[in-house]
């Protein structure tokens, strides 16, 4: 197989991110970067993944709180778990596109899949994010086209984020967990202001990144349980992140959100107790006593 120059390839997808965007300013709606080996933009997005619990578009579906938050961080072949600007982490990935065997399947889509991993890279997001979601995706079979779009995505949200949180938060070791669980909560209807929220809360209290990740998930699977809105999803985060509950009891709080919502509590009820009574130092008992007198 002949080898590439990734030195070039790297350059030449920065340079055509680059003028995508500067495209996109003058006007032209948001140019796509071409993306040799890979499925046409703008295909069709595949349906959802059948099942409970949170949908993944990769594939499969993530249950419970505590999912993601304590995803593999370990460093695939040639991976960087947290870089600054630069095009080391990019050329890395690249490579593992090109060689791994953990993900042949997407070599069709290699291409693709660094152009959209550069600038999120390059904006400050781990790279060993890409890996875990790309070997999330191989191991549920994914097709490439699924794949492809499945972190084209997680990469505009990666990208995002990290130019919110800046490069000296989550730790090094931490950052791809959080990042993993971050997007799967907002595939779910978590918005960025309350990821950043969750985070300021963290950071200031010196709690850990993987609490704010079980937060996070817990806060989608409450939206899914009881039907919150986005804005209601972003308080409910906030608030079990401050709790003074433990990470193993996020998952029992989804149950107790369907019990309410069988019972006819309504959302705006169940996060007013949730709030009041979490915030005062209270525990799932005396969230359950308020909400079943």
């Amino acid at each position: 197989m002949k080898r590439i120059d990734w030195h070039k390839a790297v350059t030449f997808c920065l340079s055509l991110f680059f003028a995508a965007a500067l495209a996109a300013q003058g006007g032209s709606g948001g140019t796509k970067i071409p993306t040799p080996g890979g499925a046409p933009p703008g295909a069709a997005s595949p349906p959802a993944a059948p099942g409970s619990g949170l949908t993944d578009r990769s594939g499969g579906s993530l249950s419970g709180a505590g999912a993601g938050a304590g995803a593999d961080t370990s460093a695939g072949a040639g991976a960087d778990t947290r870089t600054g600007p630069g095009s080391a982490a990019i050329e890395s990935f690249g490579r593992w596109l090109e060689t791994s065997r953990e993900v042949s399947s997407f070599f069709p889509v290699r291409y693709r899949l660094l152009a959209a991993a550069a600038p999120a890279i390059e904006a400050g997001a781990p790279a060993e994010a890409f890996h875990i979601r790309l070997r999330e995706a191989a191991a549920k079979s994914a097709s490439p086209e699924t794949a492809a779009e499945a972190l084209e995505a997680d990469a505009e949200r990666w990208t995002a984020l990290a130019r919110s949180l800046g490069p000296d938060w989550p730790p090094a070791a931490k950052s791809a967990g959080f990042y993993v669980s971050a997007a799967l909560a907002m595939r779910n209807g978590i918005g960025l202001d309350a990821v950043e929220a969750v985070a300021s809360w963290t950071r200031s209290a010196k709690a850990s990144p993987e609490r704010a990740a079980a937060a996070l998930t817990a806060a989608a699977t409450l939206r899914a349980s009881i039907a919150f809105s986005p804005a209601e999803a972003g308080r409910a985060a906030l608030a079990v992140a401050a709790s003074r509950l433990k990470v193993g009891d996020f998952d029992e709080l989804a149950l107790l959100a369907e019990r309410a919502a069988r019972s006819g509590v309504t959302p705006f009820l169940f996060l007013a107790a949730l709030e009041s009574t979490l915030g005062s130092g209270g525990k799932l008992k005396d969230l359950e006593r308020r909400l079943f007198p």
